[in-house]
């Protein structure tokens, strides 16, 4: 699924099968276990320096890089 596809399938409300705002957070949560899946797998492991890089462009926070260390220890839980 392409970037654009997957903002359409995380924000409609209007789909036939589960339109509404209950449909739409089961749909972003799907899309959550999707991504915490496919980061938590070996196969991304040689991927996450260039991933931080991007990201580093793009995102901001004020948490700090233990606390940030910590969250990543406990993902899988």
């Amino acid at each position: 699924m392409d970037g654009e596809t997957a903002l359409k399938f995380v924000r409609s409300r209007h789909s036939l099968q589960d339109g509404g705002d209950f449909g739409r957070a089961k749909r972003q949560q799907l899309f959550l276990d999707a991504i915490r899946s496919k980061i938590l797998s070996v196969a991304f492991i040689p991927k996450i320096i260039p991933l931080m890089n991007d990201l580093e462009k793009n995102l901001r926070t004020d948490l700090s890089l233990e606390l940030i260390n910590k969250y990543l220890g406990e993902a899988s839980d």
